[in-house]
């Protein structure tokens, strides 16, 4: 993670970046498109200073609650560290 930049992730896979000087706050995304256009579900976890992002098939996700707990991987989930 850059410095002066720090992160917020809720219980869902949710994150935020907050900008430290500023106060500024970034809502990260929470969907996307992978490289073959199919929609992907992104879910952020804390891991140290850095931010893991997990990218899963949206057909794979079964909504409930949070849409963290109902998640189900199948194949073609990555995981990136930014």
């Amino acid at each position: 993670m850059n410095e002066g930049i720090s992160y917020e992730v809720s219980d869902n896979g949710s994150a935020k970046l907050v900008y430290d000087t500023t106060g500024k706050i970034e809502t990260l995304p929470s969907e996307a498109k992978d490289k073959h256009g199919k929609p992907v579900v992104l879910a952020y976890e804390a891991n140290g200073k850095d931010l893991k992002i997990s990218i899963i098939d949206k057909s794979t996700t079964i909504q409930t609650r949070g849409w963290k707990e109902g998640l189900k991987c199948g194949l073609g989930t990555a995981e990136v560290l930014v």
